[in-house]
């Protein structure tokens, strides 16, 4: 394996690892990102979940996040880890960067900004 593999992929698996850690450690932070947008995603015809539903939610995607991250990061089926970390990329970064819904100029650059970068990473 070259260097750049031995660095690029712990690199890039980092922040799924991290952000899973706290997923895992923390899931009321993050449901309530997601209770923010809860009533955009029903009116796209998403059923209603509950609060304690969405902190299971947060913890299993969290978990997910850190099992493939650190398959990503070992090099263990790493085009699997990555297609996983990707497909789960995609509805996380619409929750934590909810562009539609946020007032204000300035607020509005920093969840496109967020939007961006997430998307860039996945």
């Amino acid at each position: 394996m070259d260097l750049l593999r031995i660095v690029a992929r712990p690199a890039l698996a980092a922040p799924f690892i991290v952000d899973g850690i706290d997923a895992l450690a923390r899931p009321k932070r993050h449901a309530e990102k997601f209770e923010k947008v809860q009533p955009v995603l029903e009116k796209a015809g998403l059923p209603p979940v509950l609060h304690s539903d969405a902190e299971l939610l947060t913890r299993i995607s969290g978990a997910v996040s850190v099992v493939a991250g650190l398959g990503l990061a070992t090099g263990r089926a790493p085009r699997t880890c990555a297609a996983v970390l990707a497909t789960l990329n995609i509805p996380l970064t619409l929750v934590n960067n909810p562009v539609w819904a946020v007032k204000g100029q300035d607020a509005r650059k920093q969840a496109m900004s967020g939007l961006m970068r997430s998307a860039a990473i996945g």
